[in-house]
């Protein structure tokens, strides 16, 4: 009996430490609870989520006595998340297994909280520390400009300091980059390196750097989280040309499954950015089927059609009424609009707008429409005109 009760015990203690192990804690202070505006007081905070540009609460707790708390099991996806309910900003905040602390901050500025105790919040940290030490040699170096460094005539003539203070403004703001630089080259093992090179590096450096000199840096474990996904899509959206690869291309079909061009890999995919709402898109149907219609027998040719629209019913509607149905012309979309991502990565400035791609998945030229399309896609058909 006693072995037993042995045995129930540390089974109960083994337990115990393994949903432990999937646990976050996170405490913080405010040194004072007073709002940026209207002078009121700070009562609750929430935890979220930002997802298609909407903040999402999956917690809250109330503020007593300066100090909050939030605890919960460990997502599986490493990202960051923020902590909200402040008028002046949020705190941001990876929520990973064990005790994370928030150093004591103003509510009026979230944006001074330090956030640490878990490797990827230790990045921020690390990042946060050393900016506000460079802030403050970059004020040093601002006051040495107006009071030591140059000559008094240039430093009473506003007008001529201003072009002096504009250069090392820009000269303190490329010192902050490289600090960011510095910090994700000596982490590129953690998402939060991702992060960073998305809000610090994307527009520094031009496409085939960022690919051949950053994006390369990451491990295979990182490449296939959604930051690193997207950080080379928007790369490959710098350099999209004849020739070069086109971003990744994924939505959700009428019956609710996802798609992806790369599903399509191996044959000459026309990307078709069109809308229900659209009439010049709507003349192009038959042209569209006519296409089809050559390519049918050889396989050879899919279409890949995303929509712009924003109603999922006007949308498959649409499809339905038209007889937009072929087995080799695919319907995705995000029903995000205009505000879709895909919008600004592949160029599209009004619909229809289109992209041939080879089998390779390599642009081959865009905006086909009308009997051009229709001839092309029949030479490619009859072996006339190949691209691989």
């Amino acid at each position: 009996m006693k072995t037993k009760l042995l045995c129930s015990a540390v089974f109960c203690l083994v337990c115990g430490s393994i949903l432990a192990q999937d646990q976050y804690k996170i405490t913080g202070t405010l040194t004072n609870d007073t709002l940026f505006r209207d002078n009121q007081t700070i009562k609750k905070i929430y935890l979220t989520k930002l997802e298609d540009g909407n903040y999402i609460h999956i917690d809250s707790t109330n503020v007593k006595k300066h100090k909050f708390a939030f605890s919960g099991e460990v997502p599986q996806l490493n990202e960051m998340y923020f902590i909200t309910g402040f008028d002046n900003g949020t705190i941001p905040i990876f929520l990973e297994k064990g005790n994370i602390t928030i150093s004591p901050f103003k509510a009026a500025y979230p944006a001074s909280a330090i956030v640490n105790g878990t490797p990827n919040n230790d990045v921020m940290a690390e990042l946060a520390q050393k900016t506000n030490a460079e802030i403050q040699k970059g004020g040093e170096r601002m006051k040495s400009l107006k009071e030591k460094t140059l000559p008094e005539n240039i430093r009473n003539n506003e007008k001529e300091f201003y072009a002096y203070q504009r250069a090392l403004f820009f000269s303190n703001s490329m010192r902050a980059k490289l600090i960011a630089l510095e910090v994700i080259l000596e982490h590129t093992d953690k998402p939060a390196a991702l992060y960073l090179t998305k809000t610090h590096l994307l527009n520094l450096f031009n496409s085939k750097m960022m690919e051949r000199h950053l994006l390369k840096a990451f491990p295979k474990s990182l490449q296939s989280h959604p930051v690193y996904q997207e950080l080379n899509n928007l790369t490959i959206a710098q350099n999209m040309k004849a020739g070069n690869p086109v971003p990744a291309l994924k939505a959700t079909t009428p019956d609710g499954k996802e798609l992806s061009l790369a599903d399509l890999k191996g044959r000459y995919v026309l990307i078709d950015f069109w809308a229900s709402w659209c009439a010049p898109c709507r003349k192009e149907f038959p042209f569209l089927k006519q296409a089809l219609e050559l390519a049918a027998a050889s396989k050879k040719f899919a279409i890949l059609s995303f929509s712009l629209d924003n109603n999922a019913t006007a949308w498959k509607n649409c499809i339905q009424q038209n007889e937009l149905t072929h087995a080799d012309w695919h319907h995705i979309s995000d029903l995000k609009g205009w505000k879709s991502s895909y919008v600004s990565m592949f160029g599209v400035s009004a619909v229809p707008h289109t992209l041939l791609i080879n089998p390779s998945g390599k642009l081959i030229t865009t905006n086909l429409r009308g009997e051009e399309l229709v001839s092309k896609i029949k030479n490619i058909v009859e072996g006339k005109e190949k691209y691989e």
